[in-house]
């Protein structure tokens, strides 16, 4: 837990010194244990109100929960966007995980709702297996990729993954709004078997 909330810096650091994605990215954050809490509040990097989350070891993984939330929370701001007039980008989630979840009442509910938001390509989704993940049961999460795995994180290389998310999110800025498929980089620092 100290690994991660020490590489969280990164993610400012590295969005920071990229000027155009650094007044593109839009972040929040949703962290969960046995209950989700409520996001840091959307913004980029530079704004006032950006917010890295608190992380506490929480128990459970209410992981389902947590990927229902993240799709309602994503689908509210492109309406917000919409209603302003404001063109965006395809959204990113990234789910990190070290457990096993523990709602599978939800299981099906959340399965479902992320096929379809990437069927219609209203999100991207991306699960990153921290040591502890149970790699099965993550692989049964739709991604935007369908040969895609579920990401195993190596160790504790967790500034290297922030590393490489602020790059993805500095090669999206990079993009028009509406944009199909953008190119991200390789995760070759971070991960286990890629």
């Amino acid at each position: 837990m100290e690994a991660l909330e020490g590489a969280l810096d990164v993610i400012q650091s590295s969005i920071s010194s990229d000027p155009l994605a650094r007044k593109r990215a839009d972040i929040s954050f949703l962290v969960y244990g046995t209950e989700v809490h409520d996001p840091t509040p959307f913004a980029t990097v530079d704004a006032e109100h950006f917010a890295l989350p608190e992380l506490q070891k929480n128990g459970l993984t209410s992981t389902n929960q947590a990927i229902i939330d993240a799709l309602n929370l994503v689908e509210a701001r492109k309406e917000e966007y919409k209603a302003a007039g404001i063109k965006y980008y395809r959204p990113i989630i990234f789910l990190l995980t070290d457990g096993l979840p523990t709602d599978p009442e939800k299981h099906t509910e959340a399965v479902q709702q992320l096929q379809a938001a990437i069927d219609e390509k209203k999100t991207s989704f991306y699960t990153i297996a921290i040591e502890g993940a149970d790699l099965e049961q993550l692989a049964t999460y739709p991604t935007s990729s369908p040969t895609q795995k579920p990401l195993v994180l190596d160790g504790t290389k967790f500034e290297e993954f922030f590393t490489w998310l602020s790059a993805s999110l500095s090669s999206v800025s990079q993009s028009r709004p509406g944009e199909g498929n953008v190119s991200i980089p390789a995760p070759t620092e971070w991960t286990i078997g890629v």
